[in-house]
């Protein structure tokens, strides 16, 4: 179906909340990346157009169509009139002319005649083509309603001085889903019995353990040899010796906050059980056609954490590959499966959260980033917009874990 798009200069489109700049790319419910690799990398997933402001005359017409593809992708094919594509070429040129050094003329000095027949008309050309697609580009998501993943490929299919630009977009975009009945999955899985009770026998084999760590450290610290230290005399548990363990006034004292903290631990652990069932019945119920582009980017997720689990253990990645006989390519293929899971939940809680309103407020999401960014203000290479970007994701799979736990 072929579109016209009248534009009027300077009109702003697709305004958006910031917390929803970009699909999640911080998964809470699985073993997260190091948070410093996504304030520092540029991978974001999702990209859309904030503000777009056009510099040409008073209207811009581009006719367009669009035919879907598979795995959620669609080209977008355009034509912007030989009216609004000319104007360009005063705008290209500067930009040219900025970067040549002609001899007998400063850099960017040169007179328009020589600058013309110095970088030629193809040239010229590639440049205004570049800047209208840019200005088009997101016209034409607000136009047909699409939001994109990823970088958009652009194909050039018409270029020639005193014509019209022809083109082809070709991006991935955000998948239709449809949702399940989410609250009564929530529900079934809150409803379901979780054994949170502390037992006798755990406390004591607590209170056993705290008290042959302490006989180590003390035999160590004693210039016992560790190997040595395992076997360490344990001390009797009474009043003077737990208060050397904390601030505690007895060994009841001691006993009672010890069992109200393995209750605390229990209860996290029974929490964290019920979310990720929550998470699989989700998947297991959402039928959707997850884009390359975000399994892609769950992969690079997974294989970040993977190094920095190795590189902790002191062994070099590539050393841990060679042990197991595996390529990068391999571990890929492998998770692959586990990666469009992830994916399709991000999709979930993204569609779930606005459905709700339960996406963080701009204020909420600026908050905490500055306070990232004060933890982390000496290393030179954070993006700022990133943190942003993983605060407001951390926030809203906050928000829509604690909507599911109010479904009782």
């Amino acid at each position: 179906m072929s579109k016209m798009n009248n534009v009027q200069e300077g009109c702003a489109v697709n305004k958006v909340n910031l917390s929803r700049f970009l699909l999640f790319y911080y998964n809470n419910l699985s073993t997260p990346c190091p948070m410093v690799f996504f304030l520092t990398k540029s991978l974001i997933p999702y990209t859309l157009a904030l503000y777009c402001y056009i510099t040409t005359s008073s209207y811009m017409k581009i006719t367009s169509e669009i035919k879907k593809g598979e795995k959620s992708t669609v080209d977008i094919i355009a034509e912007i009139s030989y009216a609004d594509f000319e104007p360009y070429y005063d705008r290209a040129l500067d930009q040219l002319g900025k970067d040549v050094e002609l001899k007998g003329f400063r850099k960017g000095q040169a007179p328009r005649e020589i600058l013309e027949k110095t970088l030629g008309d193809m040239r010229i050309l590639d440049e205004m083509a570049h800047m209208a697609v840019a200005d088009a580009y997101p016209l034409l998501l607000e136009e047909h309603k699409l939001d994109p993943l990823g970088r958009p490929m652009v194909n050039i299919t018409k270029l020639a001085k005193g014509n019209p630009l022809g083109f082809t977009i070709t991006t991935a975009v955000v998948p239709d889903i449809n949702l399940p009945d989410y609250k009564s999955i929530a529900r079934a899985e809150m409803a379901k019995p979780t054994d949170t009770e502390v037992t006798e026998t755990e406390v004591a084999d607590a209170i056993l353990q705290i008290q042959k760590m302490r006989a180590q450290n003390d035999a160590i610290t004693a210039g016992v040899d560790p190997k040595e230290a395992k076997d360490a005399e344990i001390k009797d548990l009474d009043d003077e010796y737990v208060k050397t363990l904390g601030d505690f006034t007895d060994v009841a004292d001691f006993t009672h906050k010890l069992t109200e903290n393995l209750k605390a631990e229990k209860e996290n652990k029974a929490y964290e059980k019920t979310q990720l069932a929550i998470a699989d019945a989700l998947i297991e119920a959402t039928q959707a056609d997850v884009p390359d582009v975000l399994v892609d980017f769950e992969l690079q997720k997974m294989m970040a954490q993977m190094e920095y689990d190795i590189a902790m253990t002191g062994m070099a990645f590539d050393e841990y590959l060679k042990a197991i006989e595996k390529t990068r390519d391999d571990m890929k293929k492998d998770w692959h499966e586990s990666a469009t899971k992830r994916a399709l939940m991000n999709l979930i809680i993204e569609k779930i959260a606005h459905q709700e309103k339960l996406h963080p407020t701009d204020e909420q999401v600026e908050n905490d980033a500055q306070k990232i960014l004060e933890q982390y203000k000496d290393m030179k290479d954070i993006d700022p917009n990133n943190v942003r970007a993983y605060v407001a994701s951390l926030l809203t799979n906050q928000n829509v874990f604690t909507f599911f736990a109010a479904q009782k």
